[in-house]
């Protein structure tokens, strides 16, 4: 904060920055002022927030009611001056909730001389970024976790990071969760990935155990979607038949730009995002081998027009049909193409695009990728690796994650006599992994095919083996389903006599309706043990609700009932969940078996690629049965289908595409700009810089690029150039850089004494904001301007009555230009509200011609304010 040092204007003066970057003197974040709708807040903090409709409408609208979601631990950046603690106190705290408020050290202190802090009692807490972390252990944030109950919050104020403490905080805190929310997940697995494996079983045809040790001695090199992809495609295709080229499925659309086929692609991940980063891998030729975990997305699996390989069991329960499996490790599609890559024999495994951190101009994937389309990436986390190269490195959360088990994974296959290479400087170094540049790496193996060495080891599926395992398949989910009905059945009747226990007024049926219950239990534990397991797995979180991490009440006659129903009603879902995965699945298969017939029902197998969006199936039928006739309608159907799988390919406007943008964003980057500038780092402010330069839309970026520049000038020294790349932002009274560049004004010519150019910076940010009048009026003041300066501390304490600071410079101000009626009115104002304060004390004993204590003839009288 600005220290502001003056003296009478008899004798001269001057105003400086107490750290020479931020000029402000704002307010103190002690000081409270109040709008319209009765809302006490840090102007500071919140500006104008809340003063068109009040905080209650502006938290409503932007919260929501998910912000009272029960059962959840909330974790929340800001406290928007203590006013979102008030909202939540009027709303009341849920049952199992809790909130975890993460705050500045200074606002936390104001806010407890205002007495907000403890209104949500030991529900809710307010600690500081040191702090929550193990105040987050301490609330049972893992539990929380397993039930799906952990939501992130930013406040206002954090969201708009004025302050840009609370940028930094958003970073750390999220970067946090992401982490405690991979563990967690990592050992809860998900439904989704059962669901998608229901989905796969058609196509889960071919163990990828089969290629186990078909490349002995050979080279790989694996692709992944980093920022040095591009760096080592030159280098492949000097070497392309003498090594594996392996990708992974998201490089696609760049390989394909390139001119580059691979040899085997790996996609692991259920997500329908998976498929709009993925889905220009189904245009690769009928010769390119697919190995795929056995959950990943079926919309890329089930229109893969080639040879596909899977990993992991075919069924989620003990089958004979479960195959052995190869490793494949997560968490990430790299991890398991590596450990893969060494299973198949590979002896050398070459990384390109492994990078796992952002390059020096801000971009975290390489060309080709939705990431690189939009530009570089602003909202950096502030976690660092080192690279290859020996500088450090911006990376996220899941980077950091992947690169910690990747480095662990490289290790264990190096000992196995694997050598992994990495020939990127610009790379995450990792144990276990080389670095050697590309013109030091020699291939001296012959000229080898994948595809033909694929095909030594196996044949592309024929119909009849195709049939053989749906059948197979059909079968084994027909005893399923006769199992999972009982379950459902059982857990039906648990329910009645859960009900039964306490709802019956005769002790005697109670007694009998719980020797029924435990009778159920025992069966769901013994007779169906297999499939119970199978459900509970499924519907976890619901059957983690019975252990709820806080339980608000005593756990009387009427609670107990209510978890026996929880505990029973789970079951029954997830039964009845599972049911609808199974039958789903028996339709799909029954499905492929009519695509199989010389005569198929094609209004059924049509509907069915409809079902599932899977529209490129289409064009692999016509490939395998082009010579069965179709009636008029059939055949346009079948233009339809095909054209439909045409325009998802070219959909430009996918989720994912949304997400990036929102990654690189330029308010990011003025966020992070104030972030660099206000710790002096000047090579991260360069790097920024480059980014900006590489934004897509020139246009947009160019004051941000000037903004950045003038920081850096600034930082080093050359104020002259620094103001002329601030001039052009100055000029556009319409820029979202306005404040910005103006405070950086005011800062250089604070620093070089030019004090009229000051005094035209402060008055055009007071006219942005009022929280820069009282330092405008303290530059008139020193500019021989006090009638000027009398006008401005007016117009802002009549928007800020209360603050007795300005209110005692505005009196002393008074009596220095020789107003003392108008100064001991103000000071009167002030002693019937305050009556010990010494200086107003001081100040009025000096107007009634009273001695004041350390005065003396011809000296200025110095007040403490």
């Amino acid at each position: 904060m600005l220290t502001i040092i003056f003296e009478s204007p008899s004798t001269g003066g001057s105003l400086m920055s107490s750290d020479g970057l931020f000029p402000s003197p704002q307010l103190p974040f002690d000081s409270f002022t109040q709008n319209a709708f009765g809302d006490r807040y840090l102007y500071q903090v919140n500006r104008e927030a809340f003063n068109k409709v009040g905080a209650s409408a502006v938290f409503a609208a932007f919260f929501g009611e998910s912000l009272f979601h029960q059962n959840t631990l909330h974790v929340v950046v800001g406290t928007d001056s203590g006013l979102l603690l008030r909202h939540i106190a009027q709303k009341g705290v849920p049952t199992g909730s809790r909130y975890l408020f993460i705050e500045l050290p200074h606002i936390l202190a104001a806010l407890e001389s205002e007495g907000v802090l403890g209104m949500l009692g030991e529900r809710g807490v307010c600690v500081t970024v040191g702090e929550w972390l193990s105040k987050a252990h301490e609330f049972k944030i893992e539990e929380y976790f397993y039930i799906g109950g952990v939501e992130f919050w930013q406040s206002i104020a954090a969201r708009e990071a004025r302050i840009p403490d609370y940028a930094e905080i958003v970073w750390s805190v999220e970067a946090g969760l992401i982490k405690l929310r991979w563990a967690v997940s990592a050992a809860l697995g998900s439904e989704g990935f059962t669901a998608c494996q229901m989905d796969n079983l058609a196509e889960n045809l071919v163990p990828a155990s089969v290629l186990k040790d078909a490349f002995r001695g050979k080279t790989a090199v694996l692709l992944a979607g980093g920022p040095s992809l591009d760096a080592c495609l030159p280098w492949l295709e000097e070497h392309r038949n003498r090594v594996a080229v392996l990708a992974v499925s998201r490089i696609a659309r760049r390989l394909q730009e390139a001119g580059v086929t691979p040899d085997i692609v790996f996609t692991v991940d259920p997500t329908e995002m998976s498929f709009d980063v993925s889905k220009e891998m189904l245009e690769f030729d009928e010769h390119v081998i697919l190995i795929h975990a056995y959950h990943a997305s079926p919309l890329l699996i089930g229109q893969w027009r080639g040879m596909s390989f899977y990993l992991g069991d075919l069924l989620p329960w003990k089958s004979p049909l479960n195959p052995p499996s190869l490793p494949h490790p997560g968490p990430t599609v790299t991890n398991t193409a590596l450990s893969v890559a060494q299973a198949l024999g590979f002896s050398r495994i070459i990384l390109g695009g492994v990078d796992l951190c952002f390059s020096r101009d801000g971009y975290t994937h390489a060309k080709g990728s939705n990431e690189h389309a939009v530009g570089p990436r602003f909202d950096l986390s502030p976690i660092k690796v080192e690279t290859n190269g020996g500088w450090q490195a911006n990376t996220t959360a899941d980077f950091a994650e992947a690169a910690i088990s990747l480095a662990m994974q490289a290790v264990q296959i190096s000992r196995s006599g694997c050598e992994i290479v990495n020939p990127s400087a610009a790379s995450a170094r990792m144990e276990g992994i080389a670095y050697r540049p590309l013109t030091e790496i020699q291939v001296h193996s012959a000229a080898f095919s994948v595809w033909d060495i694929v095909r030594q080891r196996v044949e592309p599926p024929t119909p009849e083996i195709r049939q053989r395992h749906y059948q197979k398949v059909l079968t084994e989910l027909a005893k399923a389903i006769h199992q999972i009905k009982a379950i459902r059945d059982l857990a039906v009747k648990g329910l009645e006599y859960n009900l039964g226990i306490y709802g019956e007024a005769d002790p005697r049926r109670a007694v009998k309706n719980k020797i029924l219950l435990d009778r159920t239990e025992r069966t769901l534990r013994t007779r169906y043990r297999q499939f119970s397991q199978l459900t509970k797995r499924l519907g976890i979180r619901d059957f983690l609700k019975i252990t709820r991490p806080f339980e608000d009440a005593e756990l009387d006659a009427e609670s107990a009932k209510k978890l026996g129903a929880v505990y029973y009603e789970a079951y029954r879902d997830g039964a009845q969940r599972l049911l609808q995965m199974l039958r789903k699945a028996e339709r799909r298969l029954n499905s492929r078996l009519e695509e199989e017939k010389a005569e198929p029902d094609f209004d059924r197998i049509s509907q069915q690629w409809r079902e599932d969006k899977q529209y490129g199936r289409a064009r692999i039928w016509r490939a395998r049965h082009g010579s069965v006739p179709l009636s008029p309608t059939h055949h346009k159907e079948l233009e339809n289908l095909e054209q439909l799988y045409r325009e998802t390919l070219t959909a430009p406007d996918s989720a994912h595409l949304k997400r990036a943008k929102h990654h690189s964003s330029l308010s990011a980057a003025q966020k992070r700009g104030r972030i660099l500038l206000k710790n002096r780092k000047t090579n991260e402010l360069s790097d920024l810089l480059n980014s900006l330069e590489h934004h897509p839309d020139k246009q947009a970026a160019l004051e941000y690029c000037q903004l950045i520049s003038a920081y850096l000038a600034e930082l080093n020294g050359d104020h002259e150039a620094a103001m002329g790349l601030l001039y052009p932002i100055v000029q556009n009274r319409e820029s979202p850089l306005l404040e910005d560049a103006l405070l950086r004004v005011l800062s250089i010519s604070l620093e070089t004494h030019q004090a009229e150019n000051a005094c035209s910076a402060l008055e055009c940010l007071s006219l942005i904001s009022p929280v820069y009048k009282p330092q405008y009026a303290e530059m008139l003041k020193l500019l021989g301007r006090p009638i000027d300066a009398v006008d401005v501390y007016n117009d802002y304490l009549a928007a800020f009555p209360d603050q007795i600071y300005i209110q005692l410079k505005l009196a002393r101000l008074y009596f220095d230009i020789g107003t003392p009626e108008a100064a001991r009115m103000m000071l009167n104002y002030i002693l019937e509200r305050m009556p010990e304060n010494e200086s107003a004390l001081a100040l009025a004993a000096m107007i009634d011609g009273v001695n004041v204590e350390g005065e003396r003839a011809g000296e200025p009288v110095h007040f403490t304010f």
